[in-house]
């Protein structure tokens, strides 16, 4: 069935230091986590949770969790096993979440949070991720390349290109607000080889893209 871990409180720590196996589903709720040994989902998803709002919750190689801070590095996100969905954070999560350094994992991600997302660094650069879905109402920063392996990526919230960028993947790769450059003029390449590419929202209507290029 499915199992639920929670660790209540500003800044407490949740260890997973052996096999924590849930069929159904494994959830962790804490402001700091530490996650080693085995988090063993099976085809079912693993969901990470701030327990406190207002925690900001950084991803990718190098983070560490702070106090105020969950960080999710890419070593701990890889002692995740099985193929299920790996969502980091939630709509209740007002800290935002900040992608700072790089994440080359094969796995379905999800990064939801209920205001900002930022990719400072490449996702998928030596290992693509499987799909990547970004949920940000007040925002997502794209500042590096995202490269996806034949699902989708697809950004449910208005986009800002902090930097030249280019998205591959074989699936389909869907815009489905708005997208803009940061104040500068960035290009915005947008390859999908064996998918379509949707733009759901205006491009360049508050800050003109320089060169888009789809293929």
């Amino acid at each position: 069935g499915a199992i639920n871990l929670t660790t209540t409180g500003a800044n407490r720590v949740l260890t997973i230091a052996s096999t924590v196996t849930g069929s159904g589903g494994i959830t962790y709720t804490a402001d700091n986590m530490t996650l080693g040994g085995t988090t063993a989902p099976g085809a079912g998803a693993t969901v990470l949770l701030a327990s406190t709002a207002a925690t900001a919750i950084n991803v990718g190689v190098g983070a560490t969790d702070s106090a105020g801070v969950l960080g999710l590095s890419q070593a701990e996100l890889a002692t995740i096993s099985g193929t299920g969905t790996i969502t980091i954070g939630s709509g209740a999560n007002t800290g935002g979440i900040v992608e700072t350094g790089t994440l080359n994992i094969a796995r379905d991600f999800f990064f939801t949070t209920g205001t900002t997302v930022a990719i400072n660094a490449v996702i998928g650069g030596t290992t693509p991720v499987t799909s990547l879905t970004v949920t940000g109402p007040s925002g997502i920063t794209i500042a590096a390349n995202i490269t996806g392996n034949g699902n989708s990526l697809t950004f449910n919230s208005p986009v800002t290109l902090a930097t030249n960028t280019v998205l591959t993947d074989s699936g389909d790769i869907t815009f489905v607000s708005t997208v803009n450059s940061d104040g500068t003029t960035r290009d915005l390449n947008v390859v999908s080889t064996a998918g379509s590419i949707f733009f759901n929202g205006a491009v360049g209507n508050t800050a003109a893209l320089g060169a888009l290029v789809l293929n």
